[in-house]
């Protein structure tokens, strides 16, 4: 089956499904930036093309700030699905659906389709369309609640968004000297503990060991000695209540 697909935007969200989406042979994207400038060299970045208020399309993928996504909504008046990128966003009409994207995405490493897990949250009218354009694709998909998504967010927020800054911040701290890949092993088996049944968390504010964390405090400047003293404390408790 053929597909004509509208994207609103020009962000992460928007480049990943037109990365993704316009070397497809029988899909065809086209895109709505906020500005003539941003579109013109987004279409160009990632292949898809303008948007003409002529066309039609089977799908409109509103990929913009959450902040934003009511007004654009508004603005728009296609009677086709609305499709909805966001993990946060509460529905408001029948014909919006949420495809959110369990990963980390950014313009300059954006990830394929075959590595995105979907959660898809949507109503009864959408449901032919939407789920034959996902099979189409080969988009994996889990359907779930709106409850179920908001709860899915907030958990990709601590994991993603809180974890990749705290691992940002470890790896400023290191000698200049010294090569980040070093730390390469650390992160990747860091990440596989997570995936495992059982609290396997380590470290000096586990084992209360109080002169090394004080080594550790007298180290950091006030900004990072206070971030490092709530993250020990709330391990602390954390160890308490297991």
């Amino acid at each position: 089956m053929s597909w004509q697909i509208g994207i609103v935007g020009t962000g992460n969200l928007a480049a990943f499904w037109a990365k993704n989406l316009a070397p497809l042979a029988n899909v065809k994207v086209f895109c709505k930036g906020s500005s003539h400038e941003k579109t013109l060299e987004f279409n160009q970045r990632f292949g898809s093309l303008p948007w003409s208020n002529t066309d039609r399309f089977d799908l409109v993928f509103v990929a913009v700030q959450d902040d934003r996504i009511d007004a654009v909504v508004d603005e728009l008046s296609f009677s086709c699905p609305l499709i909805i990128g966001s993990g946060i966003y509460t529905r408001k009409c029948n014909n919006e659906a949420v495809v959110y994207p369990l990963q980390t995405l950014h313009k300059d490493q954006l990830p394929k389709l075959s590595e995105v897990p979907f959660l898809v949250d949507h109503v009864e009218e959408n449901n032919e369309t939407l789920v034959n354009f996902l099979k189409d694709i080969k988009a994996s998909v889990t359907f779930c609640s709106q409850d179920e998504r908001q709860k899915v967010h907030l958990c990709a927020v601590f994991i993603n968004n809180f974890g990749y800054f705290i691992m940002r911040k470890g790896l400023e701290m290191r000698p200049n000297n010294l090569d980040p890949q070093l730390f390469n092993a650390l992160i990747q088996n860091t990440s596989l503990n997570v995936l495992k049944s059982g609290n396997l968390q380590t470290g000096p504010a586990l084992r209360k060991d109080i002169k090394t964390m004080e080594q550790h405090v007298s180290l950091l400047n006030a900004k990072d000695r206070e971030l490092y003293t709530y993250l020990s404390e709330q391990i602390i408790q954390n160890s308490h209540a297991v």
